[in-house]
């Protein structure tokens, strides 16, 4: 039977008999496991494991313990547990371990190279104080598109409410939006695609409004650089550069008529020499204006209607009038005045937003937008706190349109650290940067969303973090995690930055003191912030900051489980570099330079009070996932990294160790074709890695709790490379640039079985791993300045 089903072992207390120093235990047979423990203010700590069954020949013998110095025999128990939790040989497996630098040395023998992809074209060059929301008022209708929201309907007939009707992505930054008639049923989208086959291409996009919903139906691609487009009432002419191999870049106006959307036509190409076009109006004729030979010069081109449409257009003010209200966009922002009266507006509403988190309630999103750092700085003496830029927000949209709000609160100052979801109560963690009269601050809100139109507030409380700064913390890498009903430990691993090139050895004479003084004291590795909550009170404990001798180059991701928290850090140990021989010159780091890593697995136990620390473990790598966890130890999957050769880049190895909690005992190894830096994502014993030789795809490594082996239990041909891997809800998700990918997976074999793809702009990082999922198995994916992305159930169940 597996142990991963097995049921959890229950310890028997055993008697023992002390002599001075010496803790004896008359021992049966029966017992596989027996464990020294010593009992401290929050609990009780491990001391000691031993294995009676692989200690000699002789199945019945006592089992001896050597106290501490200064434990007593009431300070301490043994307990013994009847089941092997893991196969009998782990406890020959290797359980101390160090690993070479691999990292510095090939990125140091490799060195930098020239970028060889093109420049993506900045899109704000196109046209010129353009404002980033295209948009027109017609027929009561208010036309908006905007790159990361796509092409947005309102009807207008009552300004002060106006009403949404239709919204449709597009996979393209706007240039210009035409409407083609006066009762706004027809429309025309210039823009720069950002789709996967025509990155950075322009094309036309032909759409029509049926009943206030916008549908695309055709899409017409242009050659050249496209700087302008004008509708003259008639026919649509579009301006740009071109370039020729015997002419070379040259300007040329297209006319294009649009009677028909499913087949437009080009009716005339006309070219002229020079450069930088625009339209241009001269008495009541429509000029096209080149720069040539370091001159600007006119041409005449024969368009009926079109001056008249130029010269209205450039007068066109930044506001519309509509039924008695002035109607503007500004900042992504909606706003209706009533016309002669200035003051507030009647109406405001935003049309686009980042979106850094989300979680689902019921029929609504909680979008969270995380804000900046500096954001406390940015607050301007004329500036509101929600005015003024990079503020946090939590905003609450339907679940049937994200794009509709719902409600906002605003957080101020400070960026979302973290945020977790009991109930209707969402409790969030905000950093709040050092001021002339504060500490910097870990602040967690505590909101009631029971009315997800009216959010309110249930508590807050403050954790000063002395001596700390967002240099020192890995804000985006905070974790909330429950480690019982009431306490939530926010997690925030500190942030450890490379070694610069002044890190380097210098030569010095005469040798100096040795390289051991010159080591840094100690160096953050995480924080632990824990929070009482129960009952809607809110209340915090000292924050815990755990420092260790060295230098920390990484902290890992921390896993919650049967009430212990586990995480894992490395850290550098340095060569004397200081030792020289007669006539040599020594060598004295500013900073110290790594030669061997050393990973080391911090527990800490919850069942108390307070949390109890347990010794650090040596561990072959940083820490991937914890499974199996119970009283009598846990199941470890670590990797690092093996450099196979000087040139290449180092390569995943993928470890299994078993803890006792004394010692981890390596189980297994396995060398995996994918680097180190590829993507990887972890659901129990299973992990998925990102392949990277031979077709694009993802392999899937599993443990065998019977065997206490790893290997290769599936794979899964992408369409393209994914470049960020997440597990969730039985699913797993790869995205890379332009494709997101879905396959499900069987929690017990592993197996993947691919359901769904899809194509999406290059430009749209997904972040999956803060995907949420509903009961119904709906997806919800936070995309930036995007918004959300969501998959529906039956889309992609296979």
């Amino acid at each position: 039977m597996s142990h991963a089903v097995s049921p959890p072992a229950v310890p028997t207390v055993l008697r023992a008999l002390a002599s001075d120093d010496t803790l004896s235990v008359p021992l049966a047979l029966s017992y596989q496991q027996v464990v020294l423990e010593r009992r401290t203010a929050n609990g009780w700590k491990p001391l000691a494991v031993q294995y009676p069954r692989t200690l000699s020949r002789e199945q019945m013998r006592n089992i001896t313990f050597t106290l501490p110095p200064g434990v007593q025999e009431a300070d301490v128990r043994v307990l013994g547990y009847r089941a092997a939790k893991f196969p009998s040989r782990f406890v020959h497996g290797k359980r101390v371990f160090f690993r070479p630098d691999t990292a510095s040395a090939v990125n140091g023998a490799v060195g930098l190279d020239r970028l060889r992809t093109a420049p993506f074209p900045d899109l704000a060059s196109v046209v010129k104080g353009r404002e980033p929301d295209l948009w027109q008022v017609v027929d009561n209708q208010l036309f908006v598109y905007n790159q990361y929201r796509g092409l947005q309907v309102m009807d207008l007939a009552n300004p002060a409410s106006p009403l949404r009707t239709g919204v449709l992505r597009l996979p393209a930054a706007g240039v210009r939006l035409f409407v083609l008639d006066a009762a706004g049923t027809r429309l025309a989208l210039l823009g720069r695609s950002n789709g996967r086959n025509r990155s950075g291409g322009v094309s036309l996009f032909l759409l029509r409004v049926e009943s206030g919903e916008p549908v695309l139906v055709s899409e017409l691609p242009l050659d050249g650089k496209l700087t302008d487009g004008l509708w003259t009432g008639q026919q649509l002419c579009l301006l740009g550069t071109v370039k020729d191999a015997k002419l070379g870049t040259r300007t040329q106006m297209i006319r294009l008529n649009v009677d028909d959307l499913q087949a437009v036509k080009v009716m005339q190409r006309l070219n002229f020499s020079g450069t930088h076009p625009a339209f241009r109006s001269q008495e009541g004729k429509l000029m096209v204006q080149v720069r040539e030979a370091g001159q600007n010069r006119l041409h005449e081109v024969a368009a009926e209607g079109g001056a008249e449409k130029l010269e209205a257009r450039a007068a066109q003010a930044g506001t519309s009038k509509v039924n008695g209200h002035e109607v503007s966009i500004a900042d992504r922002k909606l706003r209706v005045f009533k016309v002669g009266e200035a003051g507030k507006a009647v109406f405001e509403m935003s049309l686009a937003w980042r979106a850094d988190r989300v979680l689902p309630l019921g029929d609504f999103l909680i979008q969270v937008e995380d804000g900046d750092v500096h954001s406390a700085e940015m607050v301007g003496a004329q500036e509101t706190a929600a005015d003024a830029p990079g503020q946090a927000r939590v905003r609450i949209t339907t679940a049937n349109d994200p794009d509709l709000l719902v409600g906002e609160w605003q957080l101020g100052p400070g960026k979302v650290a973290g945020l977790t979801l009991r109930g209707e109560h969402l409790l969030i963690a905000q950093w709040v940067p050092a001021s002339h009269s504060q500490q910097p601050l870990l602040r967690t809100w505590a909101l009631d969303l029971a009315d997800p139109a009216s959010v309110s507030r249930l508590g807050v409380v403050d954790q000063e973090l002395q001596g700390l700064d967002a240099w020192d913390l890995n804000l985006g890498a905070v974790q909330a995690l429950w480690v019982n009903d009431e306490t939530l430990v926010w997690y925030i691993p500190a942030d450890h930055h490379p070694r610069l090139w002044w890190s380097s050895p210098m030569s010095v004479q005469p040798p100096e003191r040795k390289a051991g003084s010159l080591v840094p004291a100690t160096s953050p590795v995480m924080v632990l912030c824990r929070v009482h909550w129960r009952d809607g009170i809110l209340d915090a404990a000292e924050p815990q900051v755990l420092r260790v001798r060295g230098r920390v180059l990484a902290t890992s991701a921390a896993t919650v489980a049967s009430g212990f928290l586990f995480f894992s850090y490395d850290i550098s140990t340095d060569t004397d570099l200081f030792s020289s021989k007669d006539g040599e010159t020594a060598r004295v780091p500013l900073r110290p330079i790594p030669d061997q890593i050393q990973t080391w697995m911090q527990v800490m136990d919850f069942r108390g009070v307070a949390p109890l620390p347990r010794d650090a473990v040596s561990i072959p790598g940083p820490l991937l996932s914890v499974a199996q966890t119970d009283s009598q130890g846990a199941l470890l999957l670590t990797h690092s990294d093996m450099s196979l050769r000087s040139d290449l880049p180092p390569t995943r190895v993928v470890q299994a160790c078993a803890y006792d909690g004394v010692n981890a005992y390596l189980l297994d190894d396995y060398v995996t074709a994918t680097s180190f830096q590829s993507a990887v994502a972890v659901e129990g014993v299973q992990m998925y890695l990102t392949r990277e030789m031979g077709r694009a795809g993802v392999v899937a490594v599993g443990y065998d709790s019977i065997t206490g082996r790893l290997g290769q239990v599936s794979s899964w041909n992408t369409l393209a490379r994914p470049t960020r891997l997440h597990v969730t809800s039985g699913h797993l998700l790869a995205s890379g640039p332009g494709n997101l990918e879905v396959a499900s997976l069987a929690s017990e074999t592993g197996k993947l079985t691919p359901v769904a793809s899809y194509d999406t702009p290059v430009n749209l990082t997904l972040q999956v791993d803060r995907a949420a999922v509903t009961p119904t198995l709906d997806l919800w994916i936070p995309a930036g300045m995007f918004g959300v992305e969501f998959l529906q159930r039956q889309s992609f169940q296979p």
